[in-house]
């Protein structure tokens, strides 16, 4: 499976020196919370992290979190990053890679349906599906605020987590008729996979900030 990943120039040192590079926990963008439950985006984390046990198997000794990548980007049959807008976004030298990693190591899952776990909403099939659970929490007077809040409990609470939870599964997989989305042609598809390896490596290019380009 070709897939493509952008990471910090010192992660590309990394893989020269050793031949493979994990994911680096002090660097996580939803970093776990310090304060008590974690955050809900760092929930959705686990979350993956979970179904990366289930389906691809268990993380290699030391690896908590997986590596993050590209399948897929909007517009595009592929999952080519343009580095245009990541270059917006780091004063650091960052390093392309095209790779080709072996598919049952790689989880694919939608990156827009994703949002709904990072924000710990109900993923439905369709609209009927939407307002079908909307309906539900109504009857039993859930509050949606609340449903993140993991110290409020009650067997309402704790079914409707579940609901919750359960429905995230539909942005796995490559399916082109999944994804709440819809059109194939738009969809955006994102790839974990627990260890980026040099010999995995099909190509590497480096960017350069902008201000270390120029000079200025």
């Amino acid at each position: 499976m070709v897939i493509w990943t952008v990471q910090d120039f010192a992660v590309w040192e990394e893989m020269e020196r050793s031949g493979r590079y994990t994911a680096d926990e002090r660097y996580l963008c939803m970093p776990e919370s310090e304060d008590g439950p974690c955050s809900h985006s760092h929930y959705a984390y686990l979350w993956m992290v979970e179904q990366m046990k289930r389906v691809v198997g268990p993380a290699p000794k030391g690896v908590r979190y997986p590596i993050w990548a590209w399948y897929k980007r909007y517009g595009s049959p592929t999952g080519k990053p343009d580095m245009r807008a990541y270059m917006r976004q780091h004063d650091r030298p960052q390093v392309r890679l095209k790779l080709d990693v072996p598919d049952w190591d790689v989880l694919i899952s939608d990156f827009d349906d994703w949002h709904f776990a990072l924000n710990y909403w109900y993923l439905p099939e369709d609209e009927g599906d939407s307002d079908s659970f909307d309906a539900w929490c109504a009857s039993r007077g859930l509050e949606f605020s609340k449903l993140q809040d993991w110290r409020i409990d009650g067997r309402n609470y704790q079914e409707a987590r579940r609901r919750i939870e359960r429905s995230w599964t539909r942005l796995l997989g490559v399916d082109r008729n999944a994804g709440f989305g819809g059109d194939w042609s738009k969809r955006t598809l994102q790839a974990t996979f627990w260890e980026l390896k040099r010999d995995q490596v099909l190509s590497h290019e480096l960017f350069m900030p902008r201000a270390d380009a120029t000079g200025r």
